[in-house]
């Protein structure tokens, strides 16, 4: 995945139909991004290669749903793709869409008809999630690593559900077989 901090501006990958192609590059270009459209769900795969795009946003109105959820499902099957936030947009009143999306690996959904300031809005939000994300898994990778130089771990407690959960540290102190989950 592309480091969700860099400097420059955040480069989003946009697909969409021309109706709405033009008028959300011009929108996503004025909020600080920097655009790259394609023309088909097919190109999709290929603009996501080196360097990634940061987000994508992919209307599936562009080749058909079929051509859409195909494109996420092979975006999500890159490594460097599968934490890349995408914006599937939808058509008003189509939960099926929604559904669909999820299946496919989309991460999140806004309609087609929704303000341009809204979208705007909702992808800087998903990249403030992904940087978020990203910090999270920085920090566990950190803790693990300390834990194992200091040969410690952590555990807790949850009484209400009388569980208990522990570190991979502890698991690996105490011999517990890998088959054997807490």
């Amino acid at each position: 995945m592309t480091d969700p901090r860099t400097e420059s501006p955040p480069h989003l990958l946009l697909a969409a139909a021309p109706d709405l192609r033009t008028h959300l590059a011009d929108a996503f270009s004025s909020a600080g991004f920097t655009v790259t459209t394609t023309t088909t769900c097919a190109d999709v795969c290929a603009a996501c290669s080196d360097p990634a795009p940061h987000v994508v946003v992919l209307d599936p109105e562009l080749d058909g749903d079929r051509s859409a959820l195909q494109a996420i499902l092979e975006l999500r099957a890159q490594p460097w793709m599968a934490d890349v936030p995408v914006l599937l947009l939808i058509p008003e009143h189509d939960a099926a869409a929604v559904h669909q999306g999820q299946e496919a690996g989309a991460s999140d959904f806004a309609t087609r008809s929704a303000p341009t300031p809204l979208l705007c809005h909702r992808v800087q939000q998903m990249l403030r999630v992904t940087r978020t994300l990203h910090d999270l898994r920085n920090s566990e990778s950190s803790l693990a690593q300390a834990q194992r130089i200091a040969r410690l771990g952590n555990w807790i407690w949850d009484p209400r559900d009388d569980r208990v959960v522990w570190s991979a540290e502890v698991h690996r102190l105490l011999g517990v077989p890998d088959s054997i989950r807490t």
